[in-house]
């Protein structure tokens, strides 16, 4: 059996550390200038006015072509608004390198969950979506096993995240270096071959957000087809935090498969577990699961009917 495990930002927030845009936004590394114009002087009003501050959403909304930018003072040039970019991704990454280093919270249910899937040692890939070192949150928690896995959009270890919009979205002349995949610490991913091959699924703290939604569109999509044969099922499993956002994601996979969620329940071993409840029943159940489908239970298994022969 082929697992994949995918974490988003839930999963470092779920650790106790705060990696959220609006929390880089409140940091001393959010470094001010006080020049209310341009790409800089866009995103000090939103993170004043949005209490969600979510710095790509903004990004994408100063520099798409449709965007009407009626503010107080003319805008910088694009290469002025590439310098604020490029500082602020470096100050982004100073923020988040500090955050990292705080303890972690070893009783959170993403520790648990972690320690579940590197136990159960069926979960050949691994994707993060965040910029923080799992290898060093795996330390910090207790794992001693030797496990790989990759960053989607770059990590602070070799300074090379990739902050920005995805190629969807139509930019303003000038603004290409908002697109994520012109980069050049961008490389290539092959998560939805991996999605498409998985029989097990896990994800924990990704939001699904449209942001990132093209690495898992053609997955639920095919896990919502009503021809597709029996076999074809999956177990997924989502962790999110309380039910305000299970609800998100599930109108987000609404939205974005034709309103078939209803096939997914019923066509897949589906589930959304809330890791504001801590140790549920369905987080008890997901874990004995592991423990129940990993490679030592197997080969434990494999022993007994060897000695029964």
């Amino acid at each position: 059996m082929s697992k994949v495990f995918i974490i988003g930002n839930g999963f470092d927030l779920d650790l106790g550390w705060k990696t959220r845009y609006s929390d880089f936004a409140r940091s001393n590394y959010w470094k001010r200038d006080y020049v209310f114009s341009g790409l800089k002087g866009h995103l000090e009003r939103q993170k004043e006015t949005d209490k969600w501050f979510d710095l790509e959403k903004s990004l994408l909304e100063y520099a798409k072509k449709e965007s009407n930018r009626n503010y107080l003072v003319p805008s910088l040039s694009p290469d002025g608004d590439k310098q604020t970019f490029d500082k602020l991704t470096k100050s982004l990454g100073d923020y988040l390198n500090e955050e990292q280093q705080r303890p972690v919270n070893r009783d959170s249910v993403a520790s648990q969950v972690l320690k579940a899937v590197i136990s159960n040692g069926k979960f050949d890939v691994i994707y993060s979506f965040n910029y923080t070192d799992l290898h060093h949150i795996a330390k910090e928690i207790g794992i001693a096993e030797k496990f790989n896995y990759e960053h989607v959009h770059g990590c602070l270890k070799d300074n090379s995240i990739i902050l920005g919009v995805e190629d969807e979205s139509d930019l303003m002349d000038g603004y290409s270096f908002l697109y994520k995949t012109f980069s050049p610490h961008y490389e290539s991913h092959h998560i939805q071959y991996d999605l498409l091959d998985a029989d097990e699924v896990v994800f924990f703290g990704h939001s699904l957000g449209q942001n990132d939604y093209h690495y898992f569109r053609q997955f639920f999509r095919n896990q919502c087809d009503e021809n597709m044969p029996r076999e074809k099922g999956k177990k997924i499993t989502i962790f999110t935090y309380d039910d305000s956002s299970r609800i998100s994601i599930l109108e987000q996979l609404r939205d974005m498969n034709d309103r078939k969620t209803s096939l997914l329940f019923s066509l897949n071993d589906f589930q959304v577990i809330c890791t504001k409840d801590g140790k549920n029943e369905r987080l008890l159940h997901f874990l004995k699961h592991l423990q129940q489908t990993s490679k030592e239970e197997e080969l434990k298994q494999i022993h007994r009917l060897t000695h029964m022969l």
